[in-house]
């Protein structure tokens, strides 16, 4: 995993989301000198709606500016709601496969 690797909090819950903000606001302007946004999930034990808005609102920022979101370590709790909600081909994954059943 990238040294770079914005890790994530253990909730990516509507409670949670805020403190993420600041630490996602840098990994964008990272990326758009490296051309990918990588975090680091491993730690995400909790994980709803707001989340999920997080991550597309996320993805969406970054295709903008012409960059990928790869995302490691990705966690059942997350990979079910991406994969239920049919969005998990929005991002990259860590191992460089194109889904999460590829982790």
């Amino acid at each position: 995993m990238p040294m770079n690797a914005i890790a994530m909090h253990a909730e990516v819950t509507i409670a949670g989301v805020v403190r993420q903000l600041s630490g996602l606001q840098h990994a964008l302007e990272v990326a758009q000198s490296e051309g990918a946004i990588q975090l680091d999930l491993g730690r995400v034990r909790a994980f709803d709606g707001a989340g999920l808005q997080l991550l597309l609102s996320l993805w969406h920022t970054a295709a903008e500016n012409g960059c990928d979101v790869v995302l490691h370590n990705t966690p059942p709790c997350v990979a079910t709601v991406l994969e239920e909600l049919d969005v998990a081909d929005r991002f990259k994954f860590g191992d460089g496969a194109t889904g999460i059943k590829g982790n």
